[in-house]
């Protein structure tokens, strides 16, 4: 080693290594173009569900109105 050669990469300080091309550029977009779509169709199936429910409690609201309006007018006999 002579005095003009830099030491190897290991020995220098975390900052003074040169930089090196970055392998995992862009891999954030990648993710997020993967990801996009599983959101959204999740988020289509949290709506989905939410009405379900909602038709749900509609249909149990009129048969429970129906069996109350079919008592009240119920003849005896």
């Amino acid at each position: 080693m002579t005095a003009l050669s830099p030491p190897p990469p290991s020995t220098l300080p975390r900052r003074a290594r040169p930089r090196r091309p970055d392998r995992d550029a862009g891999s954030a977009a990648v993710e997020l173009t993967l990801l996009t779509p599983l959101l959204i169709l999740l988020l289509l199936l949290v709506v989905a569900a939410g009405r379900q429910v909602q038709a749900r409690l509609l249909v149990d609201a009129a048969a429970r109105q129906a069996a109350r309006a079919a008592t009240a007018t119920r003849s005896p006999g």
